[in-house]
Formats: C-alpha cells, structure tokens, sequence
C-alpha cells in the first residue's frame, strides 16, 4: 500500500492548506465533522418586462455616480450623511444611484456661466452717496 505524501503549504484558520498534485492549486482540507454550505439556489430570470425597465435605468454604485458628478464617492457619501445631493438607494450597506435619478439631479444643478449677470453697484463709505455734478 502506498501513502501519498501531502506537503502542507500552510494554515488557514486552524485547517492545513494542501497542494493538489493534478492542478497545483490549493486546497483546504476541511475540519473533520464539518458540514459543507449547499450550494446557492439558481436565481429565476426576470419577467421580460422586469428586465427591460432595468435595462433602461441601471442604478450606480456610489463610485459609478462619483465619475458621473465628477465629485469623489467621498463626497457624495458626505451629502448623503447631510441629505443633500442626488436621490439614492440604501441597500444595508449597497448604496445605489437609480441613473435617471442621477442625471435630472445634474440637470437641475446645472449653472449657466456663459451668461454673465449685470454687475451690482457697491456702496463704499458711509452716510449719503455724492451727488452728480449737473
């Protein structure tokens, strides 16, 4: 009988890590007695409807929404805190610009700078203006 010899390339949270001799990847040798996760249920497809609706408004991520603002996702993170800036969705800790949302936002903050407005007059000095020499 022969013994296959299993060189332990390290530990990972108390359990020997192996290297399998086929593919050369690391393999993890399970505690004894331990119950492996079943695999996730396939997730059904979305109503053709449902999909399209989601095709024509993706929602961001904060780092996604960031690039499109031009503003750090710091920043919009800040806003958030202060409820200021675009609408969002708070998803435990997934936080999701809709895109729609995003550019009405934009549009709404947009500042037109290529008209410049009239100039104001400032008052120096105290008391009454000079009178104009007539």
């Amino acid at each position: 009988m022969s013994v296959v010899y299993k060189p332990v390339l390290g530990w990972h949270f108390g359990r020997a890590v192996y290297c399998d001799p086929t593919t050369g990847q690391p393999i993890i040798h399970p505690l004894p007695g331990a119950v492996q996760a079943p695999e996730p249920a396939p997730v059904a497809p979305l109503p053709p409807a449902a999909q399209a609706a989601l095709d024509a408004n993706p929602d961001l991520s904060r780092e996604e929404a960031a690039r499109v603002l031009s503003v750090t996702a710091a920043t919009l993170a800040d806003w958030a805190s202060k409820k200021r800036g675009p609408p969002y969705t708070d998803l435990g800790q997934a936080v999701r610009y809709p895109f729609r949302d995003l550019m009405e936002w934009k549009a709404a903050h947009l500042k037109n700078t290529a008209v410049a407005p009239e100039p104001v007059p400032v008052k120096r000095g105290r008391g009454r203006p000079r009178q104009q020499p007539a």
